[in-house]
Parts: C-alpha cells; sequence; structure tokens
C-alpha cells in the first residue's frame, strides 16, 4: 500500500499510528519538515520513503551523528569556524564536520561565497554595504576583498 503525506494536510498523530500498524509500505512525503517529524518519532521504520528531491532542490550531511536533508531554498548562508561549519537555516542551525568547498560543489546557483568562511543564500539578502551583507533576519555577513567582485 502506498501512503502519500502532504504537508498542509496532515495529522501527525493519526498518520504515525496508520505507519507504525505497517499498513503503508512505502511514504512519500512532499515536505522535508514533515519527513524529520516523522522521523524523529520512528514512525517511518520498515517503510520505503521517498521524497521530492527534485522540488526541493534537497541537500544532505551529517549533523550531530543523525542525518539530515534539507531543503536547500530553507538555508539562509553557511559559516565555517575552525573545522566546523555551520548551516544556518530559517528553523535551526545544524553543526557539520565538513569544508566549505565541498558543501559548495553541490549548492544551487542562488549560493554565492562571499568570504572566505561564509557563503549567503542571495534569496535572504535585503541589502549591502561595502564589506557587509545584510539579510532579511536582520543579521550581516562580511564580505572579504577576494569576493567582491561577485556581488
Amino acid at each position: 500500500m502506498f501512503l502519500s503525506i502532504l504537508s498542509h494536510d496532515i495529522d501527525f498523530e493519526d498518520t504515525v499510528v496508520i505507519i507504525r500498524n505497517g499498513i503503508p509500505k512505502t511514504v512519500y512525503v512532499d515536505d522535508f519538515a514533515t519527513y524529520d517529524a516523522l522521523r524523529n518519532l520512528n514512525a517511518l521504520d520498515g517503510a520505503e520513503v521517498y521524497k521530492n528531491k527534485v522540488e526541493n532542490n534537497i541537500i544532505d550531511f551529517l549533523s550531530n551523528g543523525h542525518k539530515v536533508f534539507i531543503s536547500q531554498s530553507e538555508i539562509v548562508y553557511l559559516e565555517r569556524n575552525d573545522r566546523l561549519l555551520n548551516i544556518h537555516t530559517l528553523r535551526r542551525d545544524y553543526p557539520c564536520y565538513s569544508s566549505l568547498r565541498k558543501v559548495e560543489e553541490r549548492l544551487m546557483e542562488s549560493f554565492v561565497r562571499c568570504h572566505g568562511g561564509y557563503i549567503v543564500n542571495l534569496m535572504y539578502v535585503a541589502g549591502m554595504e561595502p564589506g557587509e551583507v545584510h539579510l532579511k533576519d536582520g543579521s550581516s555577513i562580511p564580505i572579504g576583498k577576494r569576493f567582491c567582485n561577485d556581488f
């Protein structure tokens, strides 16, 4: 049996009961917040899960020992701090051990490196001034001299 979970029309408790009772063998999830919530409840164990990767431009990585899947459109910016990479999203920050360069290769065209330690998603840029990018959430990201021409 196939179960399609649409995030705008979901009752989590009923969905978890249905999945845990083993009724569907295949689950389609259209939204990764929904996927994460169901996965955290261990509701997806034993089901074959399909996630809409094409539409959401999903990126995956390890954070605190867990495999995380997020839509690139949710990423506001990425920040390297020594060996730790912090992926800042609309909802939360995800620390992971990866190089900024490796993640940059997997990102969509809306991401631009503005500093040796930062990549910003242009969808969240509110404005700029010399040496700084201002984001819609009120935070500021430095622009490195080497990267000024990219803006």
